[in-house]
């Protein structure tokens, strides 16, 4: 009912957020307001002054757990002060009109963005969160299994045990959602959390508009993923993940799969091309002309064109990346599914401790002999040995890590040893 389209919704996580004086107002902006808190859906706690068990828009005054959260608040009672709680049984009237298939699944997508919990001081154990992108109609050369890559990775990633992911598919994958999912995902992490960000969909270079590019990879060139909107001008750029990833926390584990061409230094980005052979699609999008111009006024018009940055290479990077083929081959799908993805998913599925490195080389297995394409693994060197989608400094991490610094030290043994046996020889 609102004039402009798109309005903001006053309870929408997303919306709050962005809004700075509202992020101030509310004690969002990093320092705690008195006068203000907000309590997500869902919370990890059933009881409390602060619990939150509402999983639709209209269910928070039938939620025992809020409604009893709110009964203490008004009666200034703690969280272990005896209360006689709001009844229960009083069943959301939302889900009751639901249809029996309705899944859980489906309904976690119903409110995906919304439901991005904000942690509470006091944790002590990591959460583990991703976020996962397929777009399939796009209004140029739309694909065919970028959708159910992004559902089959949130369902392989909820066996490991994460938190049921954010999933933005087709029309919900703007630019803009895009990026304001991923920055609350990497904002709201603290240390000991592991991430995921997933993407399936198209892939494309455009012309470099702020000028650092010509300091690695293309000159002159910045590697982009495609949104749904992206023939409005509205991509998302290597500059844009390169500056949601600069707020990742201390201690937090990121680890991106990526299912596109150009995708062989994805958050660095390299270089694709476009193809097709018996009836394979490729993950790529040529820019014409019209595409570029689209670009630069996108986003000149925002403010979005930047200085150039230092050069940032593999020793620089805090985030892991899986990335489905090398810089100058073609990401493919076929059958409904990427094949990055068929194979990623299928080893996470049938391996539970393995290191970065020994998880990309069963990938390159899955493969087979004379593959169409192979994919790359980009991290600091350092991060090759530690454990696939485990906590930083976790007890697996720092055995991998510990094994992998046993097995140098024992081949500088080893050198020592041959090189004593030559200047004996020479004596």
């Amino acid at each position: 009912l609102e004039h402009k389209r798109k309005e903001d919704i006053l309870g929408l996580e997303i919306s709050l957020r962005k809004d700075p004086h509202v992020r101030e107002a509310l004690g969002l902006a990093g320092v705690r307001n008195p006068n203000a808190e907000v309590i997500w859906s869902l919370t990890h706690s059933h009881e409390g002054q602060s619990a939150n068990q509402s999983r639709t828009h209209g269910g928070f005054n039938t939620d025992q757990a809020t409604m009893t959260s709110v009964i203490r608040r008004i009666l200034k009672a703690g969280d272990h002060d005896p209360v006689h709680a709001y009844p229960a049984g009083q069943r959301d009237a939302e889900l009751d009109a639901l249809p029996p298939a309705f899944s859980t699944t489906q309904q976690s997508q119903t409110v995906t963005v919304s439901q991005v919990n904000v942690q509470t001081s006091g944790r002590t154990n990591g959460r583990k969160r991703a976020l996962c992108i397929g777009i399939n109609a796009y209004p140029t050369a739309p694909l065919n299994g970028c959708v159910a890559d992004a559902e089959l990775w949130a369902q392989v990633l909820q066996q490991r045990g994460f938190e049921s992911p954010i999933i933005l598919t087709d029309a919900q994958a703007t630019r803009e959602s895009i990026l304001n999912a991923l920055e609350l995902l990497v904002r709201e992490s603290q240390a000991g959390d592991v991430l995921v960000f997933q993407y399936s969909g198209h892939g494309t270079q455009l012309p470099d508009v702020s000028g650092d590019e010509a300091l690695e990879d293309t000159p002159e060139q910045d590697e982009a993923i495609c949104p749904v909107d992206f023939d409005t001008g509205a991509f998302v750029i290597d500059d844009d993940i390169a500056g949601v990833f600069a707020g990742l926390p201390d201690g937090v584990n990121l680890t991106c799969f990526i299912d596109c061409c150009h995708s062989g230094t994805i958050s660095r980005f390299a270089v694709g091309t476009q193809g097709a052979m018996n009836g394979l699609k490729a993950r790529f999008v040529v820019a014409t002309p019209e595409m570029k111009r689209a670009h630069r006024q996108y986003r000149l018009a925002r403010g979005l064109r930047k200085q150039a940055r230092a050069h940032r290479g593999p020793a620089s990077m805090r985030e892991v990346v899986f990335s489905a083929c090398q810089s100058n081959q073609v990401a493919w799908e076929q059958n409904g599914q990427g094949d990055f993805t068929r194979h990623a998913t299928r080893v996470l599925q049938n391996t539970q401790v393995v290191t970065h490195a020994q998880f990309m080389q069963q990938v390159i297995t899955e493969f087979g002999q004379n593959p169409r394409q192979l994919p790359l693994l980009d991290c600091a060197p350092h991060h090759q040995e530690h454990a696939l989608l485990a906590p930083l400094g976790s007890a697996n991490a720092t055995s991998n890590s510990n094994a992998s610094q046993d097995r140098h030290l024992h081949s500088i043994a080893e050198q020592l040893r041959m090189i004593s046996q030559q200047l004996d020889a020479l004596a």
